[in-house]
């Protein structure tokens, strides 16, 4: 919501919208499945991160390269413009590591507590 304040343009606020209600549904979604089912879906949900994630990260941009500014200034904004999202790189990071652990996992056999063991060592 950081960003619909800080951008008066009606594209901007209407990607924000739309990315938060992505997000929020993606949350719901998660906390529903998990509790209605006993099926791993942590692969599933993780590739929904990945990509909400790195929209986030990069949804500022197109009005950062708008600014009617020299580009050296403007390529000086964009980057303290992701400079404080430290977390969301973090994140992203995590999010494909923890998608690739889980997909090994997966491929690993049928007794997960037995072959989780490599995973988290």
């Amino acid at each position: 919501m950081l960003y619909k304040r800080l951008s008066p343009v009606k594209s901007m606020n209407v990607m924000v919208w739309i990315v938060s209600a992505i997000v929020v549904h993606l949350a719901f979604g998660g906390i529903l499945v998990g509790c209605f089912t006993c099926i791993p879906t942590e692969k599933l949900l993780q590739i929904p991160n990945i990509f909400t994630d790195a929209m986030i990260l990069f949804m500022p941009m197109h009005t950062v390269w708008g600014l009617p500014i020299q580009k050296p200034r403007r390529s000086h904004v964009a980057a303290h413009t992701l400079e404080p999202k430290v977390t969301i790189h973090r994140t992203l990071v995590f999010d494909i590591v923890r998608l690739v652990s889980l997909i090994d996992l997966s491929r690993s056999g049928e007794d997960i507590t037995y072959n989780q063991v490599n995973l988290s060592v």
